[in-house]
């Protein structure tokens, strides 16, 4: 039987929850926000760039907890 993962390799993970719920849910408005910031970049920041940056962020975020705890 495997042992419990340490909780603080679940941080990161907690961390990007947290971060893309204030992003994406509430308040919300971070797409439009960068639009309003900078106009001239508002055709960079598509819903498929958000999906893609934010699923990597998840992924990297949940490398720690699904690798486990090393001796370093």
């Amino acid at each position: 039987m495997r042992a419990a993962t340490p909780l603080f390799l679940w941080l990161p993970a907690i961390a990007v929850s947290a971060h893309l719920f204030e992003e994406f849910v509430w308040p919300g408005g971070f797409a439009a926000w960068y639009r309003r910031y900078w106009p001239q970049r508002a055709a960079s920041v598509t819903t498929r760039l958000l999906v893609i940056v934010n699923v990597i962020l998840v992924a990297r975020a949940l490398l720690p907890p699904l690798l486990g705890a090393t001796a370093y």
